[in-house]
């Protein structure tokens, strides 16, 4: 990965990049989440969130959503999927919704987000619900009956426990 700032671009795997403002709406979420843990925005800059610095901990938040962003977008190439014209319309539903009928552009456009920004977002998140749908249907076709029989009869009781 590197960055590329005179393309406009954060980050960049072989198939796909992290715009900057792709990388503002995740550090938009990084915040939030920082927010959300630290109980408020009140004095948050001057706390530690999970034992790091706020600062650093947001820039590493946004990072870890930009690799996870790119891994997606690398696997979908790898498996060869796509998107189904539903799926697309649904994103595009929800683009149309979200940011124009609720107000969200406005919002988004203070940090260089733009509509297009908030698509690609929504988008990869159909591509990882599909990439995980498909991996949890691949395991769960690798466990047999029998399998499954014997971990109930081994444990049993735990299962009745709970």
């Amino acid at each position: 990965m590197a960055g590329c700032v005179t393309t406009g671009n954060v980050m960049a795997e072989e198939t796909a990049t992290i715009s900057n403002g792709i990388y503002s709406w995740f550090l938009v979420q990084a915040y939030d989440e920082a927010c959300k843990i630290n109980g408020g925005k009140t004095d948050l800059w001057e706390h530690d969130v999970e034992g790091k610095n706020v600062q650093e901990w947001i820039v590493e938040k946004a990072t870890s959503y930009a690799k996870e962003y790119l891994a997606v977008e690398q696997q979908f190439e790898v498996q060869d999927m796509e998107l189904t014209e539903k799926e697309k319309e649904t994103i595009d539903v929800t683009v149309e919704r979200y940011w124009n009928e609720l107000g969200y552009g406005r919002y988004y456009a203070d940090y260089k987000i733009t509509e297009e920004d908030f698509s690609h977002v929504l988008e990869n998140s159909n591509k990882m619900s599909k990439l995980y749908a498909q991996k949890r249907d691949e395991l769960k076709a690798e466990v047999t009956e029998e399998e499954i029989s014997s971990y109930i009869e081994k444990h049993g009781n735990l299962i009745q426990y709970i």
